[in-house]
């Protein structure tokens, strides 16, 4: 399977975080002592593990099974759009909903996976998975988004100080620095706090230009903060 390609966009019904839990389950073929499949069972852990199953009935007609563990991912994968910028990305998220690792293709995002302790990508059979990755829209970034507040990465304190802790910044701005440059801080600290802003309000409005080579797009930005 290619890379998905640009236009293409995501389909069905997500759960909550937008990206189910990775699931695959494969016919493989028959081999010496029955069918093979790839499965993958969800771990208490939070990790998911992919299985090469082997189905042999006996002369009775009972099935018997047996397996052996391939590979352990992390529970969701995924092919994402960041609904605001438009950017792609392949995207592997904990149990938590944090990302724990992305990349532009999806050989990138494996090599990232291979490199975390908690999760183990050692077979051939890699390839078989990226047939089941969804593509969804998903939140790439910090920051404001049309349905509230994501931290994709879970960097971000999302305990609410209030405006408290911005007009002490200001005020220690202001009282650090002379003139004019006292002004100038307490409009980077601003410019800083509505970077927060700035995806969700570009999104709406074109226009906008956060750049110092726009900086009539920063005065923008800060009034709508305000």
């Amino acid at each position: 399977m290619g890379e998905p390609k640009p236009n293409e966009k995501p389909s069905g019904k997500p759960n909550k975080s937008g990206i189910p839990v990775f699931n695959i389950d494969m016919y493989l073929g028959e081999g010496d002592k029955g069918d093979i499949y790839l499965r993958s069972v969800p771990n208490n852990d939070g990790t998911v593990e992919v299985r090469e199953v082997k189905e042999r009935e006996d002369d009775e007609g009972e099935v018997h099974e047996s397996f052996v563990v391939l590979d352990i991912l992390p529970p969701k994968i995924a092919y994402a759009i960041d609904s605001l910028s438009g950017n792609r990305q392949y995207i592997a998220l904990d149990e938590n909903d944090v990302i724990v690792a992305n990349a532009p293709d999806y050989d990138g995002l494996i090599d990232k996976l291979r490199q975390l302790p908690k999760y183990a990508i050692v077979s051939n059979k890699v390839q078989y998975y990226k047939r089941y990755l969804p593509v969804v829209y998903y939140p790439l970034y910090p920051g404001i988004y049309d349905d509230g507040f994501h931290d994709p990465y879970g960097l971000v304190d999302k305990e609410d100080y209030g405006v408290e802790p911005l007009i002490r910044a200001i005020e220690w701005a202001r009282g650090f620095f002379d003139e004019p440059n006292d002004r100038h801080a307490a409009f980077l600290i601003l410019t800083a706090v509505g970077k927060v802003l700035t995806p969700l309000v570009r999104y709406h409005n074109g226009r906008l230009s956060t750049s110092w080579s726009g900086f009539m797009g920063v005065v923008v930005l800060v009034r709508l903060l305000l």
